[in-house]
């Protein structure tokens, strides 16, 4: 083990970092100052003591891309088993460059052609299945970055959990996230805190990805943004941010158990086939308008085929609780009161609505301009006013 408890000591341990034993820094009265980014390897494991932190006051050049930390693997030759533990990283917003807090690229190995063909098991590490861990960041502070917070690509079997990223990105970056996972198979971000940055809180375009038990709020666009398939959003809370709550553009995606609220967009945002919503609460959206002035947050807005939105509480949202359209959707079973306009706006065709509970919708407890469509006001509770 080496211990870091002066810039000294950092200062060594950046320019030759060790590898294959832990690597300890300990908090001291002022941060640890970094000039240039820190490259890791493989087999780096550094875990700090009371929050150590470390800022950067270097410049970074226009045109670049990196992090304040940053482990740079290649396709092909991708860099494992790092582990970054307890640090409170501080970038620097007045870089020329693209700095991130921490930032990785081909980091971890998944067998994705053969998934799930060869029946490879993503928890299961080691040869016999072919499958390498990527780098785990846990238990971190990340803010202050012109960039994302965390920023990972062309990577699989990662893992942040338990961190607080806050205060990242500038306005002109809403589109890029606080957290992302760009690319790769078996991510996972759970239990984390992405609040009050300029951009989404979290965004995750690979495949076979977990985003679960996080906090994610009053961030500049969406909270949690998903371009990815096969991918579960389980259990987050999305508040107070300036576009939809979770935004999804991914299939065979499961959205369960989440809490939106209080977003200036949509609840839930669904442009993808083939998944499944159930058991969300969306509440108190509102506040997004079209270009021409028309409100748009609905609790739950769906776009494409093949979907069931099943269990979901949706109440007091600027327009619809429900508005869908697509084909062969099943709204079964969800509470649908109090919204500005209709419990479900039913757009769709070949769908069914079954066994809702609607109360105290302005408009009314649905509409359907779609066709052969099923609604049997016996196998729902529309209680009106």
């Amino acid at each position: 083990m080496q211990i870091v408890t002066t810039q000294a000591e950092f200062d060594s341990v950046v320019s030759d970092t060790p590898t294959d034993e832990m690597i300890l820094i300990k908090a001291k009265a002022e941060p640890y100052e970094l000039s240039e980014p820190w490259d890791l390897s493989s087999n780096v494991y550094i875990q700090g003591k009371g929050y150590p932190k470390i800022e950067f006051t270097g410049n970074f050049a226009d045109g670049e891309e990196g992090g304040v930390i940053q482990v740079e693997g290649e396709e092909d030759s991708e860099l494992t088993d790092i582990v970054i533990k307890g640090l409170h990283i501080i970038g620097n917003k007045d870089v020329d460059g693209d700095l991130h807090g921490i930032y990785g690229n081909y980091l971890g190995y998944f067998p994705a052609p053969d998934y799930p063909d060869k029946g490879y098991d993503h928890n299961v590490i080691g040869d016999e299945h072919q499958n390498y861990m990527g780098i785990t960041i846990k238990d971190c502070i990340v803010e202050g970055n012109k960039q994302k917070g965390i920023h990972i690509d062309n990577s699989s079997n990662c893992k942040v959990i338990n961190s607080r990223v806050k205060g990242n990105g500038d306005e002109a970056a809403i589109y890029k996230a606080v957290i992302k996972f760009d690319g790769g198979y078996c991510n996972s971000i759970i239990s984390c805190i992405s609040e009050y940055n300029g951009i989404q809180g979290i965004n995750v375009t690979g495949d076979n990805s977990i985003v679960t038990g996080n906090t994610v709020q009053n961030n500049g666009n969406h909270g949690i943004n998903n371009e990815g398939k096969n991918n579960t959003i389980i259990r987050n809370t999305c508040q107070n941010n300036g576009s939809r709550g979770i935004n999804n553009i991914g299939n065979n995606c499961t959205i369960t158990g989440n809490t939106s609220q209080n977003n200036y967009g949509h609840g839930i945002y669904n442009e993808e086939k083939n998944n499944t919503i159930i058991g969300n609460t969306c509440q108190n959206n509102g506040g997004g308008v079209t270009p021409g002035g028309d409100p748009i947050s609905n609790g739950i807005r769906n776009n494409e085929s093949n979907i069931a939105i099943i269990g979901n509480i949706c109440q007091n949202n600027r327009t619809n609780g429900i508005r869908s359209n697509g084909e062969n959707i099943a709204i079964v079973s969800n509470v649908l009161k109090y919204n500005e306009y209709y419990g479900i706006k039913l757009e769709s065709d070949n769908s069914i609505v079954y066994a809702n509970v609607t109360k105290g919708n302005n408009d009314g407890d649905y509409e359907d301009t779609g066709s052969d469509n099923t609604i049997n006001e016996d196998h729902n509770q529309f209680l009106g006013d």
